[in-house]
């Protein structure tokens, strides 16, 4: 056993004493400022409307009259509006699922050792992880 863990392997109180820290952010601040030079407010501003558009399909025709879409598909909609609705209030908490649970969900969790726990996790990842791909493949339907 390490000298900062204890029998469970658990960090001992005061023993760990940190690391290095994080490197510098030097490549994301010209990310980012890329990004801003890129995209401006302007572009910003066109970019939502279009996300707007998209969610109650309709177009800008080039004589600038607002007319529905006919390309539109409820795929679309539904991910422009979930879009939307994930911005313009923040995504919904996903709800715990408990197997035949009994009694106090989370004294089942305190129960658990970390090997469960990390299943768990790296379950809820490979999930998160599926559903972002599935959105990703809808997108570029």
């Amino acid at each position: 056993m390490l000298d900062d863990r204890d029998e469970q392997g658990k960090f001992v109180k005061g023993a760990w004493k940190g690391g290095p820290g994080r490197p510098a952010k030097t490549h994301e601040e010209k990310y980012r400022r890329i990004f801003s030079e890129t995209i401006t407010f302007e572009r910003f501003r066109a970019s939502c409307h279009q996300l707007w558009l998209d969610s109650v399909a309709k177009k800008i025709t080039p004589e600038g009259k607002l007319v529905n879409d006919p390309d539109s598909t409820p795929a679309t909609r539904l991910i422009a509006f979930g879009r939307i609705a994930a911005y313009a209030m923040g995504r919904p908490i996903q709800p715990l699922l408990v197997d035949s649970a009994q009694g106090d969900v989370l004294a089942i969790f305190r129960e658990m050792n970390s090997e469960n726990l990390d299943q768990i996790i790296a379950e809820a990842r490979r999930l998160l992880e599926s559903r972002e791909q599935d959105e990703q493949e809808t997108e570029h339907e």
